[in-house]
């Protein structure tokens, strides 16, 4: 699958949940980037790749979008 866009909803050290109109099955592996701004992260933006595995429980979140959960498995920090 090519990109695409997503909005997080919720994200710990565990994983995240996020709000996309394309469809994951479970079990998909999937790396997430984002910009992790100063504020949060105590230092100059950086870039976070993560990855980790889909899981079970997508739900609708309106008539178009789905709610997707992943777990991380590792992540990569480039300043």
């Amino acid at each position: 699958m090519s990109e695409q866009s997503a909005l997080a909803v919720d994200i710990s050290g565990r994983g995240i949940q996020f709000v996309t109109d394309c469809f994951y099955p479970d079990g998909e592996i999937v790396e997430l980037r984002f910009e992790m701004p100063e504020a949060v992260g105590g230092e100059s933006p950086s870039e976070l790749a993560l990855h980790g595995s889909c899981r079970a429980g997508q739900t609708n979140w309106n008539d178009r979008k789905m709610k997707v959960g992943v777990q991380f498995d590792c992540y990569e920090v480039s300043r």
